[in-house]
């Protein structure tokens, strides 16, 4: 997940760390422990809001399971 995640960043230099995870999660399949920690590595804490993490991490979910459907 780390390669493929600083690919997207190297090539997309103005998106944020959310945006490139995010990017990750749509085009790859992971399980949901996968991504809970994916994003708590490779997420810059200042891209959320604290209080926001966890509808941020559903909403990642919910990506990533329309995409392994």
């Amino acid at each position: 997940m780390k390669n493929y995640f600083d690919q997207i960043s190297l090539a997309n230099p103005n998106l944020s760390s959310y945006m490139c995870f995010a990017q990750v999660i749509s085009d790859r399949i992971f399980t949901p422990s996968e991504i809970r920690k994916g994003f708590n590595q490779l997420v810059d804490k200042d891209d959320y809001a604290k209080s926001e993490k966890q509808q941020i991490l559903s909403h990642l979910l919910k990506i990533a399971k329309k995409r392994s459907n």
